[in-house]
């Protein structure tokens, strides 16, 4: 799950009120204090957000809790102004702060290994199969062989002792089996 700031927000506000609503589907006396912060924060809140309590007003009289628990930008935006919060025990409360907590870190550093990935340099891949040096010599294109970071050989290079690439239009050559590049590949198939 990716999480931004605000989506962790809102999805720990859908968690704690999931937990509410369960609460209150236990206790039905839970709503009688929910409307009761409602009825304090009309006089002690911003009218522009009277609309919202108003709705959690109307939710809470006919217990239809589907509103409450969408997971829209109306729903979210409910949430905001919401009195069932306030419900919980603080140990239910932390509890969901800290999973969401978790989360938050887990996609951090997630992101942090895409954008590492997506920074990376490609590595640059010679292969050469079918060279049969036991016929004639072969000579890899020096300017390929310099601008590769690994050279493949793949296979019918030579038979028996034969089966030896010399190149001299590079200081170092750096090889690697085609049965361990395959390996490579099913372990990061994006790197191939």
């Amino acid at each position: 799950m990716k999480l931004t700031h605000h989506g962790a927000q809102d999805y720990q506000s859908l968690l704690m009120h999931r937990e509410a609503v369960r609460m209150v589907l236990a206790d039905a006396s839970l709503i009688e204090k929910a409307l009761g912060t409602l009825a304090h924060w009309d006089a002690i809140s911003d009218p522009r957000s009277k609309p919202l309590r108003d709705q959690w007003v109307q939710i809470l009289s006919t217990r239809n809790w589907s509103l409450a628990l969408a997971e829209s930008e109306l729903g979210n935006q409910l949430r905001q102004a919401s009195p069932m919060a306030t419900l919980l025990p603080n140990s239910v409360r932390l509890a969901i702060i800290s999973e969401v907590t978790a989360l938050k870190e887990a996609a951090s550093e997630q992101q942090a290994v895409e954008t590492a990935l997506a920074r990376a340099r490609p590595m640059k891949i010679l292969a050469l199969s079918d060279l049969h040096i036991e016929f004639a010599p072969f000579v890899p294109d020096p300017a390929a062989v310099e601008a590769a970071d690994v050279i493949v050989l793949a296979g019918d290079i030579s038979t028996g002792a034969k089966g030896t690439l010399r190149c001299t239009a590079c200081n170092s050559i750096k090889l690697i089996s085609a049965e361990k590049l395959q390996s490579f590949a099913a372990l990061c198939p994006a790197a191939v």
